[in-house]
């Protein structure tokens, strides 16, 4: 009888030992998939980052290089406020037509940051992952150019800023989860200075 009641306690404790092991593991594993889940917030917000730096990068650039290949400082001769001459002959005959094909710098900086919005726009409206509910504030931005002696029009594109911080918000109701991020005002996307330009 003595080997009954220690067989019996013997199997008590191995099923008290092997519940206790399955819901250790149990809360591991879902700690795990807790971590797994915040790790894919952490990329997410990564990802849309680097996609809003890289949109606002290509889409300023594409901007103000339309723009320098379609304007020249040499249609300028044909605006008034370059003094141009209403005589029929005149080399600097006023034109508004040609002079609407003036390179300006002023307008070369906004036609780069009307680009880069309209990358930026595509970025914002992206879904980036069916599993979270992604809103990003529209940035305020500024572009900055410098005088390039090699370039076409003696202007190239120095950087971009973001002017005001962005707000990332992403939400996931399957997974409870909610977090905030941001680009900080300021961060500033430099492009290299080029001979070619």
């Amino acid at each position: 009888m003595r080997g009954y009641v220690t067989f019996i306690l013997v199997l008590i404790a191995l099923l008290l030992v092997f519940s206790l092991a399955e819901l250790n593991s149990e809360a591991a594993s879902s700690d795990f998939s807790k971590a797994i889940i915040v790790e894919r917030v952490y990329s997410l917000q990564m990802n849309i980052k680097e996609c809003m730096v890289e949109a606002l990068r290509q889409g300023a650039q594409n901007g103000f290089d339309d723009y320098d290949s379609s304007h020249g400082i040499a249609y300028c001769k044909h605006c008034p406020d370059a003094s141009c001459s209403l005589l029929p002959l005149a080399p600097n005959k006023c034109d508004r037509s040609l002079c609407e094909k003036c390179f300006r710098e002023s307008e070369a900086r906004a036609q780069a940051e009307q680009y880069a919005y309209l990358r930026v726009a595509l970025v914002i409206i992206h879904d980036f992952d069916s599993d979270f509910v992604v809103s990003i504030e529209t940035p305020q931005i500024n572009a900055f150019t410098i005088p390039n002696s090699f370039s076409n029009n003696g202007y190239s594109l120095d950087s971009v800023r973001f002017a005001d911080d962005v707000q990332i918000h992403i939400v996931s109701e399957k997974f409870v989860i909610s977090a905030d991020a941001k680009i900080l005002k300021g961060v500033l996307i430099k492009y290299e200075s080029s001979s070619n330009n």
